[in-house]
């Protein structure tokens, strides 16, 4: 979407993100483009206009302007959140086995300690667990 700086400017800063002019008609005005999701915080400062159509003379809308530094950081931060994704999945597998290893050596210590108190427990004098015909006599 384009818009005419006021007299004297050449440069506005949106959001931070810069847009300078990128063309200037036979009348000294002076035109940008920027993203039409802009255009209210624009035309909120004082005697910004919006061009309804493209200037005579300007440049074709050739797309967006690509910025090399941004697409590096980009792809830098992409490859950084894949590598932690793969952590993650990697630290939930180990965590899963190792919550296996407790679960299995918690059974172990209780059947461990099952045997232990049979041992112990001198035969034909061991209390039956639960006692039978708890009436009143």
């Amino acid at each position: 979407m384009w818009f005419q700086f006021p007299e004297g400017v050449t440069e506005i800063s949106v959001q931070q993100q810069s847009f300078k002019m990128e063309h200037e008609d036979g009348s000294g005005n002076k035109y940008f483009r920027a993203p039409a999701h802009f255009a209210p915080i624009i035309l909120s400062l004082p005697k910004f206009k919006a061009v309804a159509d493209m200037p005579e003379g300007a440049p074709e809308d050739s797309g967006p302007v690509i910025d090399s530094s941004s697409d590096s950081t980009i792809a830098q931060l992409t490859a950084s959140l894949n590598a932690s994704r793969l952590e993650n999945e990697q630290l939930n597998a180990a965590l899963a086995s190792f919550r296996a290893q407790n679960d299995d050596l918690k059974l172990e210590l209780y059947n461990l300690k099952n045997d232990l108190e049979a041992k112990e427990e001198p035969e034909g004098e061991a209390e039956p667990a639960v006692k039978l015909g708890g009436g009143k006599k």
